[in-house]
């Protein structure tokens, strides 16, 4: 059993509907995994004495916050998607050739729906607040502006569009986006007993959080200072997953964690083998593969066993066994043993007893 140091912050990865990956962070300044639920009391009986505990509001979140900035995040924020190409405000400098005219570089485009092409226009020597509106000679990229001294420089403000810009539209009633997450969190080596990683290496491992349905929060506060860097939220909750592979007992899930030791044995948390179902009973020529699961004492449920790590041998005449675990009965009634032992790890036995009969 791996005692481990969970530290720094993790990284994080978010896949859309279709699995195509549309984010990938490693610049988180803090992650945490946030679960909470509620529970009623049932008390009753002298001096009130507690009888159980009802839960209900179960949620499973996670807190995220990065320090580098992804249009992705407002996008999967809002929900919606980012298109190319936008309309922009830009500014440039133009020295004035021709009495009470300006050029601009690029196509002017409209501001507005209504508000025609327009553009705004101040001497470089004025203030920023000296700005005055005026109007483009439909279909070209000039003014006629009353006052305009040839040789004069000028700041001139107005929209054009850029294919390489990115654009995203947040609506007046968004809803975030559900993803699918995978937040994978360093697992660092400690002191603690129990501890039985070989590996030198401060790092032993990872603990992977994979939620198939993460919706984020919604709100965004990007605080913007003149000495500061804008840090942006990626929190967000778990939403109820149901696989329908259990039948009448599916619950629903809203994460699985899983805790991964680099290089780790495949054996190291095993105490003993135990073959499903004990001994098999065949009639002549049956067939049936063996099924060994390793058990634990670490707390971890019994699992089976890629039978190519095991080693089957036979001891009898009335059955064989195959080097995948398949017993073949004979036409001979009797019983035959079969000794099963783990590759690499020949502490680790069991056996089964195969009862042939017609």
């Amino acid at each position: 059993m791996a005692k481990g140091l969970l530290a720094s912050v993790a990284n994080v990865d978010l896949f859309d509907n279709n699995n195509n990956l549309i984010v990938s962070t490693k610049t988180l300044t803090d992650s945490g995994i946030n679960m909470a639920i509620s529970n009623e009391e049932a008390r009753g009986g002298q001096s009130n004495i507690l009888l159980g505990r009802y839960y209900h509001d179960s949620s499973f979140g996670l807190t995220l916050t990065d320090q580098i900035w992804d249009l992705n995040y407002i996008a999967l924020s809002c929900g919606g998607g980012i298109t190319a190409g936008a309309d922009i405000l830009t500014v440039e400098q133009f020295t004035v050739k021709e009495k009470d005219t300006l050029e601009v570089a690029q196509t002017p485009k409209d501001f507005t729906a209504t508000s025609g092409t327009i553009g705004w226009y101040k001497l470089s020597t004025e203030a920023d607040d000296a700005y005055k509106k005026f109007d483009f000679t439909k279909g070209e990229n000039k003014a006629t502006v009353d006052g305009l001294v040839v040789g004069s420089t000028i700041c001139i403000k107005y929209v054009i569009s850029d294919a390489t810009a990115r654009r995203f539209t947040v609506n007046a009633d968004y809803v975030p986006d559900i993803c699918h997450a995978v937040m994978t969190i360093p697992l660092f080596k400690s002191g603690a007993t129990g501890e039985t990683i070989e590996s030198n290496a401060s790092r032993i491992g990872d603990i992977v959080v994979d939620i198939p349905k993460f919706q984020l929060e919604g709100s965004q506060d990007l605080s913007l200072t003149s000495s500061g860097i804008a840090s942006v939220s990626l929190s967000g909750v778990a939403v109820a997953v149901f696989t329908g592979n259990v039948g009448c007992s599916d619950h629903g899930y809203y994460a699985v964690i899983t805790e991964r030791i680099y290089g780790q044995d495949e054996f190291a948390n095993v105490d003993n083998l135990v073959v499903a179902g004990g001994n098999i009973e065949l009639g002549h020529n049956e067939t049936q593969t063996i099924k060994v699961y390793k058990m634990y004492n670490d707390g971890t449920q019994p699992s089976l066993i890629d039978n190519t790590k095991l080693t089957f041998t036979a001891s009898g005449t009335s059955a064989t066994v195959d080097n995948n675990g398949v017993v073949t009965a004979k036409t001979t009634d009797g019983v035959t043993t079969i000794e099963i032992v783990a590759k690499g790890k020949t502490a680790l036995t069991t056996a089964c007893v195969v009862n042939v009969s017609a």
